[in-house]
């Protein structure tokens, strides 16, 4: 272990950014909960506030993770590691046993909140799909009943069909 008080006080300063990144990320899971409900109700308000607030928070998330990737070059620096060498798991292993625990604990709780979020989103990306391709079948629907309620027979006269009704064409 070749810890030096000042890379200690790195590492205190990469699990406070990483607490944060945790917590940022615990608050889009409750946007992307809140945003699936929107979805659902085609609360149309809904999704612009939260999408809205969802943005500012990513843009924090980011600022977040520019410094901890920061923080990080700047330990590899101290520890003499390349940079690229130097994870969660190899910083453990260059520390005191009581920040390993930290860095272990706060780095798995950030995967997993992280995992939680990513599938999420994934649920809520597919809902939009498939309020899309809803949207686009209705649309050609309606076109379609409109160019064919417009056509017209050999002399002049409007030929006049049932219109399809949407239930029989998609399910």
């Amino acid at each position: 272990m070749r810890e030096v008080a000042h890379s200690r006080a790195g590492v205190i300063g990469l699990l406070e950014i990483m607490e944060r990144e945790n917590q940022d990320y615990k608050v889009l899971f409750d946007y992307s909960l809140r945003k699936r409900e929107a979805l659902l109700s085609n609360d149309i308000e809904g999704l612009v506030s939260i999408t809205t607030g969802e943005e500012k928070l990513i843009q924090e998330v980011q600022q977040a993770e520019r410094e901890r990737l920061e923080l990080l070059n700047r330990l590899a620096v101290e520890f003499n590691i390349p940079a690229s060498e130097l994870n969660l798991k190899r910083l453990a292993e260059l520390v005191t046993s009581d920040l390993s625990e930290q860095l272990v604990s706060i780095g798995d709780d950030l995967k997993t909140t992280i995992r939680e979020l990513s599938f999420l989103n994934q649920v809520n990306s597919r809902l939009i799909g498939d309020t899309l391709a809803f949207t686009t079948h209705i649309l050609e629907v309606i076109t379609q009943e409109k160019r064919e309620k417009s056509t017209y027979k050999e002399r002049g006269q409007k030929e006049r069909r049932k219109p399809p009704l949407v239930v029989d064409r998609r399910v």
